[in-house]
């Protein structure tokens, strides 16, 4: 039995199997390139959607081997590349401390990259003191940048905002103001930078740091249908090199199912090859395949499910059970097709990218529909207005003021413990007491991000008093007043 080459999650390394993205890539070097004066560029996308793979394949124009084929392709200078340094950081291991842990990363980062660039010709100077300040590390790179061009490549930088290093984004204008850096930064929701820092009140004031550097971001969707190397290639070529070659009806049947979603028609396709490993006797049928599918990719569903926003769901939701999505805001309609969780049908209409999606979503219809408000008056997070909060335990559904909400399971646990305490402190080890289990052990950092997306889901605009408290040294404090809890009799 072959070895099944769609079998692998992790992020690809290098160009080779990275198809469907040339359109954006082109896009995205054209830009860090030939754009005056530098500025910084947001990837935004889903979940598994390919961003940190891209990030690794833009890095790879540090190595000669790609030389050739990235200047061919994307009208570039070989020599040029010779002097253009690829920096990439991922933040996905940061924690809260202080602002010198993040110009620690990048100053190691910087000098690993450096030392193993062929033809740098730089060497290492050794790494960093164990506290680096943001003069050390621009002294650094001001020295390179006389002879190279360095270009930041930042993972998970959304990480960096959520641990609330508010400086950094200071310092990081200074680079860009002189010209002194270009950056990439991919963050693994669907709003930009700017929206993170607008709905904290003590960072507000740095919102307009990012609206002013970025560009439009660069949604990271659909696989390219049409482009070479664009998703029938995603599909086909892995099992071409096992000898194993997908009918047309299979073709289809994957960029249905999958949707043109990267790590979802991955699922789909590593299932068609599974299926052509038994006797022709023994394959199953397209039903059966799909009902396998839908098991498969419930972990997917519910991490995408978790990143949308409170205003995107309801959408899709309504989407799937034949809402036109001209009914919903534009700024939602526009968002929900650039994140590709919206595909447009020959004819003119939309549809959810994928009916394995729309399964899932029609059982959120059977949990909150009947209470989702109509999607024309689904508003954006920051026009919404709290004015008490009714309960759905079944569900797992709070509603404040006109909009309705379903809760992750660790969101509802830290919800109904908080809202049972209401007007008293829960310190932070009382939480995560409380959110641990027999299984696993709740950390600090989860906690954080926990209390951070639930107040996403329940507040809405920063002048409006807090329903979740935090008072300094000790922890927080529900004060969301009057609590209405209907049972699930009531509900239905």
């Amino acid at each position: 039995m072959s070895q099944n080459p769609y079998a692998n999650r992790y992020p690809l390394e290098s160009p080779e199997g990275f198809y469907g993205r040339d359109r954006l890539l082109e896009l995205l070097i054209h830009r860090l390139f030939r754009a005056k004066p530098a500025h910084s560029q947001q990837v935004v996308g889903l979940a598994r959607m390919g961003k940190t793979s891209l990030l690794n394949v833009i890095a790879c124009l540090n190595q000669p081997d790609y030389y050739e084929s990235f200047a061919k392709k994307f009208d570039l200078e070989r020599e040029f590349l010779k002097r253009v340094l690829f920096v990439k950081v991922n933040f996905g291991g940061l924690s809260k401390g202080e602002p010198s842990l993040f110009w620690n990363m990048m100053y190691e980062r910087l000098i690993e990259t450096e030392a193993h660039v062929p033809g740098m010709g730089l060497g290492s100077r050794g790494l960093a003191n164990e506290h680096v300040t943001f003069e050390f590390f621009s002294r650094k790179l001001f020295s390179m940048l006389q002879n190279f061009m360095v270009i930041f490549l930042f993972d998970a930088f959304d990480r960096v905002i959520r641990e609330g290093h508010r400086d950094i984004s200071h310092n990081l204008r200074f680079l860009l103001e002189e010209s002194k850096g270009r950056i990439v930064y991919i963050t693994a929701t669907s709003r930009t930078l700017y929206e993170y820092y607008r709905e904290r009140a003590d960072a507000q004031d740095v919102a307009p740091l990012f609206s002013y550097f970025d560009t439009e971001p660069f949604y990271l969707g659909s696989l390219e249908a049409s482009e070479s190397q664009g998703v029938r290639d995603f599909i086909t070529d892995p099992a071409a090199r096992c000898g194993i070659t997908f009918t047309k009806e299979d073709q289809d049947f994957a960029i249905y199912q999958g949707g043109r979603h990267p790590d979802l028609t991955r699922i789909v396709c590593k299932r068609l090859f599974e299926n052509y490993q038994y006797s022709e006797g023994r394959r199953g049928e397209y039903k059966t395949l799909y009902r396998q599918l839908v098991d498969e990719c419930e972990p997917l569903y519910q991490r995408t499910r978790g990143e949308l926003s409170p205003s995107q769901l309801p959408v899709l939701v309504r989407l799937a059970d034949g809402m036109r999505l001209t009914e919903a805001q534009q700024r939602i309609q526009d968002t929900l097709v650039k994140l590709g969780m919206v595909l447009e049908e020959e004819g003119g209409g939309y549809r959810v990218f994928s009916p394995l999606f729309e399964e899932f979503l029609a059982r959120e219809k059977l949990e909150a529909s009947s209470e989702l408000v109509p999607a024309h008056q689904i508003e954006s997070e920051d026009e919404a207005v709290a004015s008490g909060l009714t309960v759905w335990e079944d569900q797992r559904a709070v509603k404040v003021g006109d909009k309705l909400v379903v809760l992750s399971p660790n969101e509802w646990r830290l919800f109904t413990y908080l809202w049972k305490h209401a007007n008293r402190v829960c310190t932070r080890n009382e939480l995560i007491q409380a959110l641990s289990s027999e299984d696993a052990d709740f950390t600090a950092a989860a906690l954080d991000i926990t209390i951070s997306r639930l107040r996403q889901k329940i507040e809405y605009e920063p002048e409006k008093p807090r329903i979740i408290v935090t008072v300094r040294g000790r922890g927080y404090r529900f004060e969301g007043g009057e609590v209405m809890i209907i049972s699930g009799e009531e509900h239905h």
